[in-house]
């Protein structure tokens, strides 16, 4: 609970601790390895098809129980951002504010998800308490019940803990085929999320970035504590509004579309060809690439930009207006550090992506 050691030790003297900051300091950075080395796995892949693009992934509890674990007050969930070539961001869901509120999240229960398809949709894992009139309540003399509970199982969850009213899964995610079979074959724990959007094909490679992310003390608890007006619970408000981070980041998965995954553009569009030599390059050979790309018909507007691997824009060239047939362009790429680039080449609203490769 690295977000509490924070309050702690901010807040020592009122509190009475006495251990030293570097005490909590290193209490913080056990805690955060424990959270970010041995917690949840990301892993899984990401494709372009056309303009659909979509993912699936592995969601993988490396703990001997449900995570999140203990008190009710605790959730994780997925923080999706989708990035095309130009870095530019074209999707993204589960956000959050300085107060630690998840954005185009309301206060009632997230349902849980298998797919995730429009930016209002948050793949929450929690337990979510409910009163005896089946309402959302963070008051623990009114539990009754848990309304949701889709928190990450451990491997070898069986059947009988999965149907139990008591430890068992609560809600969507008990029809959810991916859920506690992590690979397939069930009772393995985890979970299986995917998702599925419409990118512009023009605008990739897509960069799809999922984090993980882990709050041990939701809003809706201080909201509860907030309805009193007592030193205490000022006190307690004024602690939580103070502490800056309220949210950690436990796992992270990058993912790119393959530039293979780009369509074949139709006979009518300008690029017929886009290909490079040498391939792959030697900088110590001098680092001279030549790039040679064939219009179909001539082209008002022709433009070359060379990305990084994660899709930063490194250089452009205005190449104006170009005759069909073939051409040959020259870049001197001498001064770029070894790896795998992009080169993409538009012409008239058109576009062809090409990988190059740089070897020192």
């Amino acid at each position: 609970n690295t977000f509490m050691l924070g309050v702690i030790k901010a807040h020592a003297t009122d509190i009475g601790a006495t251990a030293l900051d570097e005490h909590f300091d290193n209490s913080i950075a056990r805690t955060r390895a424990q959270l970010q080395n041995k917690t949840v796995q990301l892993s899984g892949e990401a494709t372009l098809s056309g303009s659909d693009l979509t993912a699936a992934v592995r969601v993988e509890n490396h703990v001997g129980h449900k995570f999140p674990s203990g008190f009710p007050s605790r959730r994780a969930w997925l923080h999706i951002t989708v990035k095309d070539a130009s870095q530019q961001t074209v999707f993204e869901t589960g956000d959050w504010d300085s107060e630690g509120r998840i954005l185009a999240h309301d206060t009632g229960i997230e349902r849980h998800y298998t797919g995730i398809t429009s930016e209002d949709q948050v793949q929450i894992y929690e337990a979510v308490l409910g009163n005896t009139d089946d309402e959302v309540t963070a008051r623990l003399l009114r539990a009754a019940k848990y309304l949701k509970d889709n928190r990450l199982p451990p491997a070898g969850f069986s059947d009988a803990a999965f149907a139990s009213d008591t430890i068992g899964v609560i809600g969507g995610a008990k029809w959810d085929r991916d859920f506690n079979s992590v690979d397939g074959s069930g009772n393995t724990g985890g979970d299986v999320i995917r998702l599925a959007i419409t990118v512009d094909p023009a605008a990739g490679p897509y960069t799809v970035q999922m984090d993980m992310c882990y709050q041990s003390v939701k809003p809706i608890f201080i909201d509860n504590i907030a309805r009193h007006d007592t030193p205490e619970t000022n006190r307690m408000k004024g602690y939580y509004a103070a502490q800056e981070s309220k949210v950690e980041v436990i796992s992270q998965l990058t993912m790119h579309t393959d530039v293979n995954d780009i369509d074949v553009l139709p006979d009518h569009e300008a690029i017929a060809a886009l290909d490079a030599y040498p391939q792959p390059l030697t900088l110590a050979g001098g680092g001279e690439l030549s790039l040679r790309y064939t219009l179909r018909h001539p082209a008002r507007q022709v433009r070359l930009v060379l990305y990084s691997l994660v899709g930063q824009e490194i250089t452009a060239w205005n190449l104006g207006e170009r005759a069909s047939g073939h051409h040959d362009f020259a870049l001197s790429l001498h001064r770029l550090p070894a790896g795998t680039y992009f080169a993409a080449l538009t012409a008239d609203g058109t576009r062809r992506v090409l990988p190059l490769t740089i070897l020192p």
